[in-house]
Order: C-alpha cells, then sequence, then structure tokens
C-alpha cells in the first residue's frame, strides 16, 4: 500500500447524488471476445449507476463481433479503421461524446461485482472540488512495476487516497471527468507506448491536477493479454511500441524539465 505520506480525502456524509449523471464506461478491444463478453454480461448486472457502454473496435477481424451485443443496455460501438492503441481509442471515445464522466475498462479485467462501478464513480464526484480528476479501482494485477501500491485482493473499507508525486494510475479501470482530461490533450498520440497511463498522470499533475485511487473500488486483470498476442501474430508490433517507448521516455523527460522551471 501507499506511504502514509499520501493525501486521503474522507468521503463527505452526504452520498454524491447519481440520479442525473450519465457515467460512459469505455472499453477499447482487439480480439479478446471471451473476456470482452464475460465483462459486458457483469456489466448488465450494475442497476445503481446510469451508464452507458462504448465498444471501441481497434480494428478486429470480427466484423459482427459488436452484433452479437445489441440488447446491451446503452451499447455504442466505434470501429476504427487502423488499430493505434488503447490511449487513441479512448480519446476517440472522449471525442464523439457529449457525456462529461467517463470509466475506462480494460476488455480483460473481471470481477466487477455490484459495488466497484458505483464506489469509484462516486470517489470520482467527492473528490472533484479537490481538483481530482481521476480515480482508479484497486487491482490483482496491475501493468506496470511501480503500480505495485494499487496491487490487493479485495476492496477494503477506506478513504480515497490521492497519489504522491512520483506515483501514478494505470487507466485499467480508472473513472475521470472531461474537462482535466481534454484540457491536457488525453492519451498521447503514438500507440502502442503501455506506460502512457503515466505521461497522462504527470499532463494533469502539471495543470494542477490531482489522481488516485479508492480502495473500496476492486478489480481483477488478467494483464498484458492483447498486447502479447498482437506481438505474437505481427513481431514488428515489438519495434513500434520499443520506438514510441523512447518518445514517451522523451516527453516524460521534457515534462519533469518543465515541473521543475516552475516549481522554482
Amino acid at each position: 500500500m501507499t506511504s502514509s505520506n499520501n493525501t486521503k480525502i474522507a468521503r463527505p456524509v452526504g452520498l454524491s447524488p447519481l440520479a442525473d449523471v450519465v457515467l460512459e464506461i469505455i472499453i477499447p478491444f482487439k480480439e479478446n471476445y471471451k473476456s470482452l463478453k464475460d465483462l459486458l454480461f457483469s456489466l448488465q448486472e450494475i442497476k445503481t449507476v446510469k451508464f452507458s457502454v462504448t465498444l471501441v473496435d481497434d480494428n478486429s477481424m470480427n466484423l459482427d463481433f459488436s452484433k452479437n451485443f445489441k440488447d446491451v443496455h446503452g451499447l455504442k460501438v466505434i470501429r476504427l479503421n487502423e488499430d493505434k492503441g488503447f490511449g487513441f481509442a479512448v480519446n476517440e471515445a472522449v471525442k464523439q461524446s457529449k457525456n462529461e464522466y467517463f470509466l475506462t475498462m480494460h476488455s480483460d479485467v473481471y470481477g466487477i461485482d455490484l459495488n466497484t462501478v458505483k464506489s469509484i464513480f462516486m470517489s470520482l464526484l467527492d473528490a472533484e472540488k479537490d481538483k481530482v480528476a481521476a480515480i482508479s479501482a484497486m487491482i490483482d494485477n496491475p501493468l506496470p512495476v511501480d503500480c505495485s501500491f494499487l496491487k490487493a485482493d479485495g476492496p477494503i473499507a477506506a478513504p480515497i487516497v490521492i497519489c504522491e508525486e512520483n506515483q501514478f494510475i494505470p487507466f485499467i479501470c480508472t473513472a475521470f471527468h472531461k474537462g482535466p482530461f481534454s484540457e491536457v490533450g488525453g492519451f498521447p498520440s503514438y500507440p502502442y507506448c503501455l506506460f502512457e497511463d503515466r505521461l497522462l498522470c504527470k499532463k494533469l499533475k502539471l495543470f494542477g491536477y490531482k489522481v488516485g485511487y479508492s480502495p473500496s473500488a476492486f478489480c481483477r486483470h488478467y494483464g498484458g493479454s492483447t498486447v502479447k498476442k498482437l506481438i505474437a501474430k505481427n513481431p514488428e508490433i515489438l519495434k513500434t511500441i520499443k520506438n514510441n517507448n523512447q518518445l514517451f521516455k522523451k516527453d516524460c523527460s521534457i515534462l519533469d524539465e518543465h515541473v521543475k522551471k516552475i516549481s522554482h
């Protein structure tokens, strides 16, 4: 878990009203048909939050796959002509939406219970007044190793926790507000970065926003299955990942230098 220096924001006694707020759940996918099907059906059990679901099809092979879910509550499908990775897919969904609140999910998350979505959404609404732009769920298998403070085996009854300066949240199961997200330009434009979450968090912090996580929201994550399958099918993608990670590191260095200048 996190160190004692993390800022904790206690949830107000009066819970945030959800009646007039729609949460748009964005799920980019590429071939993960079985896990996506299970995820969509688990979401249908949620009755405590007004939500819609946007699937972003990253040019998958099965053109008719999304037709299997025509009865899914509030379902919208965006099909991209080219697979440009998770960040680009989320950016496109936000750009096309009129909603203000979003929840990104990897297509290979599971174990979403009835409380997870409500808990993470309410945590974001409660913390907005403190300039919190994004809230992650606790995850049993976070992708980056330096997200180990998010690793958990289940939900914990505790207030939300604001990340320290050197911490960031993976957008594996994360709620965010459109305003700050759009203000900083969303995710980086280059595909298959894998650590684009870190750059987004850095940009949000540079603009004076905070990110955090809700111990009471929890999901499970297979981790890395999509990218591994893509590399197995097309080894050239690995070169793209390595090249774009160099761009990512350069952008992070530029942001770090800028933060140092404005903080002195």
